[in-house]
């Protein structure tokens, strides 16, 4: 899961990115995989490496003409990724620290994350925040700000999931 650090003057703030498993990230999507990681997908998917690298060719080449399928780890009905475990770098890294590929896809947790950061960043009487990209140490949220902290969240209309990751997130009780 992704996350991004707001850092305020005396706290930090701790906003998730939840997916909402659409599936749309994985739809035309041909994704990188590194051929010493087959071993491991071959036997995480149950299916002969040959199998793996034989469909991911015919993706790459479906790809490369313009006509893109979906992902071969999706697994469709329950849009769910069959190597999530071991899934490529590109594919953690996404949406939250890359914007590659972003523009094309429609994703709601994204969309939700995007909103949060931008309402959250205001929450000190308007001091700016700087956002930072990875989780460190942080400093806990006030039990004077967590009241506005919530607000903001739910103004934004987060999923009851987002706002549950957010307040066990940053040490909250929230019901």
């Amino acid at each position: 899961m992704g996350i991004r650090v707001i850092e305020f003057s005396q706290y930090d703030v701790v906003v998730p990115f939840v997916c909402h498993r659409c599936g749309n990230c994985c739809r035309d999507f041909y994704p990188a995989i590194e051929m010493d990681m087959l071993p491991e997908i071959a036997g995480l998917i149950n299916k002969p490496i040959h199998e793996i690298q034989a469909r991911l060719g015919e993706d790459c080449d479906a790809h490369n003409a313009g006509r893109p399928k979906d992902c071969f780890f999706l697994e469709q009905g329950r849009n769910r990724c069959l190597v999530h475990q071991i899934r490529p770098e590109g594919c953690r890294l996404f949406p939250t620290l890359t914007k590659a590929g972003l523009g094309k896809v429609d994703c709601p947790g994204y969309r939700e994350f995007d909103n949060a950061v931008k309402a959250l960043s205001g929450c000190e009487n308007g001091t700016a925040a700087r956002k930072a990209t990875h989780l460190k140490e942080t400093r806990p949220i006030p039990e004077g700000e967590w009241e506005c902290a919530l607000k903001k969240l739910e103004a934004t209309k987060a999923s009851a999931l987002m706002v549950q990751e957010f307040a066990a997130r940053n040490g909250m009780r929230h019901e």
